[in-house]
């Protein structure tokens, strides 16, 4: 069949103005699917996506916290500010936060135990990290998970700000102005003089990389028909777990040099955003069509719907008022929390993990690819709900054996290293709930709420980010507790989301009456009522394509 290309002048009057009756869906698939169009643009979502996962995990190299103790002290010196004999003898023992001292006279002796008064010794150059430069330890170690903590509490401001925003300016400025204020940030980074400069660049970089990220994940849900979409889940969780692996492999050739330098590469990498409103294709623009004349049918038979429908204005406190829409939500919500507090506790503790800590960060990315791999594989077989019900289910089973492994290792060697291999496998599971929960979230809401809905959600989330840092903490004081936490918030969830409805082969609802239908219908997660739907789900792929 011949394509053709149009421009309609009009054409993004007329697209500001759709009606929530009308059925999208058909219109995607009536502009071709999957045509050259998506495809360009789909690939240029994923280049910012995976631009957007640096900062995140650059933390586990650039605030990396070595070994380390209180610096030597002259022993003279010591005693002679102290007015003691110098023919005493003293003994010193070095410890991380304090030093201990015993001293012995001729007449009586005594012990103290003083601070760090040279400041701390570390088993890598000062340089090395933001720890090791500004001494982020002991009594200043907070800061250095308030820094990560920052940074996930930007991207919950730049959730609350971008998601209106990219509704009432469009999403191509939004994206493009979060992005290039995102290189900025990150550039002005490099040459923070002291922690608490650092400290609001962090925050900076967290706000526009969360603006840059929703409105990257709306522009790809709008981008496809419902058969389609999962193909581009699938390929943005496939490009932010390349980024990861991208900045481990930075990480680690950036070993020997400070920390300036990996942020500096990272922050390079992106000044290509300054260029990006010449490149980007505007999406009302040039959209290649698989037949004009139905094009003009489809926008004909649109028009004359919109005309006889209702256009129904939703806000956030329509969430809030309707019930069976705010219970689910809180159901959503409590999965977003353990989906963030999961993922990126992992991430951040990868280092503690039995063996290589350049190695373990390797692998825990690429642990990430085979959960694409199965979300791809199955979403449209066995469903959104199913998907999220086996990845909790995982993630929960195998921090609890992780947990076991870890703490009751003893003296068997391999035993640790099993429970890295199941922190692996709780990484995989995770990964690919965090994909699904983005498809399912969005497809929950109708039409007019479905940015505030997603957004809701993704601010929420961050409160199990900005909890994340202090997982190590914990681990400090109780070796099993992140472990435990995790699992426990895990396998919460995957009870909780049983109660939900089945959004699968199932068009997008568009007004609350057709969402409040869904509840009714609530779908049990089985495989065989989820398989009726695979051949014509297959059909339509094929007929889309």
């Amino acid at each position: 069949m011949e394509v053709s290309t149009i421009t309609c002048s009009s054409g993004q009057n007329r697209l500001n103005e759709i009606s929530p009756a009308t059925d999208v869906d058909n219109i995607l698939k009536t502009l071709g699917g999957f045509g050259k169009y998506q495809k360009i643009q789909l690939l240029l979502i994923c280049f910012f996506v995976l631009e957007d996962s640096f900062h995140l995990i650059s933390s586990v190299y650039i605030a990396y916290r070595p070994f380390y103790q209180c610096e030597d002290i002259n022993s003279t010196k010591y005693l002679q500010d102290r007015n003691v004999s110098q023919s005493s003898t003293i003994d010193i023992s070095y410890g991380k936060c304090d030093i201990g001292i015993r001293v012995n006279t001729s007449l009586s002796s005594f012990t103290s135990k003083e601070a760090c008064m040279n400041g701390y010794k570390y088993d890598i150059p000062k340089d090395r990290t933001t720890v090791t430069e500004w001494d982020l330890v002991c009594s200043g170690a907070e800061r250095s998970e308030l820094a990560t903590t920052l940074i996930m509490l930007g991207q919950a401001t730049g959730a609350v700000i971008f998601s209106p925003i990219s509704d009432k300016i469009g999403r191509k400025p939004s994206n493009i102005f979060a992005r290039i204020m995102y290189f900025f940030t990150a550039l002005a980074t490099v040459f923070s003089p002291n922690i608490s400069v650092f400290l609001v660049f962090r925050f900076l970089q967290g706000t526009f990389q969360g603006g840059s990220l929703m409105t990257c994940t709306i522009l790809y849900i709008e981008l496809l028909p419902k058969e389609l979409r999962h193909r581009a889940e699938g390929a943005n969780i496939t490009a932010w777990t390349t980024g990861l692996v991208l900045t481990s492999v930075i990480g680690y050739l950036c070993r020997d040099l400070t920390w300036r330098y990996m942020q500096l590469i990272l922050a390079i990498i992106t000044c290509h955003t300054l260029f990006d409103w010449f490149i980007e294709v505007e999406q009302s623009k040039d959209i290649p069509i698989k037949n004009q004349d139905a094009t003009i049918t489809a926008q004909s038979a649109d028009s004359d719907e919109e005309e006889k429908s209702t256009v129904h204005k939703y806000s956030i406190f329509t969430i809030l008022k309707n019930k069976r829409m705010l219970g689910c939500s809180i159901i959503l919500w409590i999965a977003w929390i353990t989906n963030s507090l999961t993922y990126y506790g992992l991430m951040l503790t990868t280092s503690t993990l039995s063996g290589d800590r350049y190695l373990n960060n390797i692998l825990a990315c690429l642990a990430e690819y085979p959960a694409a791999m199965v979300q791809q594989l199955f979403v449209n077989r066995i469903g959104r709900k199913c998907m999220l019900i086996i990845f909790h289910g995982i993630a929960g089973i195998s921090m609890v054996l992780a947990m076991v492994c870890t703490t009751y290792g003893g003296e068997n060697e391999w035993v640790p290293v099993l429970g890295t291999v199941f922190a692996l496998l709780g990484r995989f599971a995770i990964t690919g709930s965090f994909s699904t929960v983005f498809l399912y979230t969005s497809e929950l809401y109708p039409t007019n709420l479905r940015n505030a809905g997603l957004g809701i959600a993704s601010t929420i989330a961050r409160i199990g980010s900005m909890l994340s840092p202090f997982a190590m903490t914990l681990s400090y004081i109780v070796p099993w507790g992140p472990a435990a936490v995790f699992a426990s918030l895990n396998l919460f969830v995957t009870l909780s989301l049983l109660v939900l409805p089945e959004t699968m082969g199932r068009e997008l609802p568009t007004t609350v009456t057709e969402l409040n239908s869904w509840y009714k219908d609530n779908n049990s997660c089985t495989f065989s009522r989820c398989s009726k739907k695979t051949h014509n789900l297959k059909n339509n792929i094929n007929d889309a394509i």
